[in-house]
C-alpha cells in the first residue's frame, strides 16, 4: 500500500513561483516542462513539510523515484491510523501489538 501523496494540498501558484525563481536545470526554462527533472518537497509535506518555495528542490526523475520510496516509509509511520486500522489493529503493516496478540 502506498501513501497517499495527494491527501496533503499543493498550491500549483507555489511551484510555479518556485521555478520562476530557480529556473529548470535542464532547458533553463522559467515555465512550463522540465523534462527529465520534478520540483520535489526537501521535507515531504506528509512529515510536516511545507509548500513553500523555501520548502522545495529540483530532483531528477530517477532521484526523485528512490527519495518517494523513502518518503513513503517515513510517512506511513507518522500518518494517524484510519479507523479500521484502529478497529482491526493486526491486519495493518506496522501493528503496535506484539505479534502474539495478534493470533
Amino acid at each position: 500500500m502506498s501513501y497517499p501523496f495527494d491527501a496533503f494540498p499543493r498550491d500549483s501558484s507555489v511551484r510555479k513561483a518556485y521555478q520562476r525563481a530557480h529556473p529548470c536545470p535542464g532547458n533553463g526554462t522559467k515555465t512550463g516542462a522540465c523534462p527529465g527533472y520534478v520540483v520535489d518537497h526537501i521535507r515531504p509535506l506528509c512529515a510536516g513539510g511545507i509548500d513553500r518555495v523555501s520548502n522545495m528542490q529540483w530532483q531528477t526523475v530517477k532521484e526523485a523515484k528512490k527519495k518517494d520510496r523513502l518518503e513513503v516509509a517515513e510517512c506511513r509511520g507518522l500518518r494517524k491510523p484510519t479507523s479500521a486500522e484502529v478497529a482491526r489493529p493486526c491486519l495493518g503493516s506496522g501493528s503496535a501489538l506484539p505479534s502474539t496478540a495478534c493470533k
